[in-house]
């Protein structure tokens, strides 16, 4: 077994790799903002203003995480690409409409995070604005996981499971083509001999 100081190398080279950030950072993405959405909603229906402080930051800090997400995904798709563009250039195709999912969700994540700020300084049961921004910021919090969690799907089969596909790049394989063999009633029976009978001389 190496040395500590050899695995804890070996672990910072990898945590250099774009990939292994985003095996770091995808879960936390829906995870994160999925568990800060049920926590509040808890919080909320017991009225605990600590826990639902406690339950903002969870979600404005998994949203957060989709800004170095990003960097590591622009970076890992470039390797994809440059993998694939010759071999199977479907799934650099798939990449690229990977990337501009992510891109178009980052709105979310953005608006996620002004949203929990907001509610933070306002307050979630101070006045009716602030009820509104909880509710918005729930709602949002469950559309945001929903679409992270398909993304998620997405770069796990194009990254760590590139012999197979996801959704419109799954590679079917053909179907052995069935044994035709002729119907019992056309198959050629072999004749009965004939024995002539014996007659008398």
């Amino acid at each position: 077994m190496p040395p500590l100081r050899e695995q804890v190398d070996d672990f910072r080279s990898a945590f250099d790799s774009p990939a292994f950030q985003l095996f770091i950072l995808e879960p936390l993405l829906f995870h994160g903002v999925l568990l800060g959405a049920l926590a509040l909603v808890i919080a909320w229906a017991l009225k605990a203003p600590k826990l639902q402080t406690f339950s903002l930051i969870i979600l404005a800090l998994s949203a957060l995480a989709h800004l170095p997400h990003s960097y590591a995904w622009r970076e890992a798709s470039k390797e994809i690409q440059h993998l694939y563009q010759v071999a199977a250039p479907d799934r650099v195709t798939a990449v690229l409409a990977i990337t501009e999912g992510w891109a178009h969700l980052g709105y979310y994540f953005k608006a996620l995070i002004a949203l929990t700020i907001a509610t933070i300084a306002i307050g979630l049961q101070q006045n009716q604005l602030g009820k509104t921004l909880g509710i918005l910021t729930i709602v949002i919090s469950i559309w945001t996981a929903k679409g992270a969690f398909w993304l998620h799907n997405e770069t796990h089969a194009q990254l760590y499971q590139p012999h197979r596909g996801f959704g419109s790049d799954r590679i079917e394989k053909p179907m052995r083509p069935a044994r035709l063999t002729a119907p019992p009633s056309e198959t050629v029976k072999p004749r009965a001999r004939s024995i002539a009978p014996i007659t008398a001389q």
